[in-house]
């Protein structure tokens, strides 16, 4: 495939003007447009196989680059030093109060990242020490848990489905 030049059609005189073609002149521009119309198709070929080509390489590549990052994930530091994340989540745990069993919220947040940060979550008991939980009347309730750290207690429960509600709850986070 060539470049097709205009300064190179037998026509480039009368490109571009005012010049109003004879009918021969006519006749032999239609004969030459259709040259140029599968020149066009020549290159419109050519570019969609270059394309699938780019598509091919553009997928592995990014294949290449998600490989790149899982093995950079299996040598991070934090997966060798987990008292490192651990306190990293301690640092997560809200300060103005205790933790809370909204999913949205550390504890029980840091449960929903990936299968490690569950199991390191779920095995740092100092995590799980304390428990916020709000009434439906907005009534903060604190538990308590046992010093055998077995079960808990919810006070001032005035209905009896959120009183079992809230003892599921409660037992499952002790």
């Amino acid at each position: 495939m060539s470049i097709v030049e205009v300064s190179e059609s037998p026509f480039a005189s009368m490109l571009g003007t005012n010049h109003i073609p004879l009918e021969d002149e006519i006749s032999a521009i239609q004969k030459h447009l259709v040259t140029l119309v599968a020149a066009t198709t020549t290159f419109d070929k050519g570019i969609g196989k270059l394309q699938k080509e780019l598509k091919t390489l553009q997928e592995a590549r990014d294949a290449l680059c998600h490989a790149i990052e899982l093995h950079k994930a299996l040598i991070s530091p934090l997966r060798r030093y987990p008292d490192i994340l651990q306190e990293i989540f301690h640092h997560c745990l809200p300060t103005a109060h205790d933790a809370t069993m909204n999913p949205w919220d550390a504890p029980l947040l840091l449960t929903h990242i990936c299968r490690d940060w569950r199991n390191l979550a779920l095995s740092t008991p100092s995590l799980w020490s304390t428990i916020l939980i709000c009434n439906r009347r907005t009534r903060q309730l604190k538990v308590l848990p046992r010093e055998d750290g077995l079960s808990g207690e919810c006070a001032h429960q005035r209905q009896r489905t959120s009183a079992k509600t809230c003892a599921a709850g409660v037992q499952e986070w002790l």
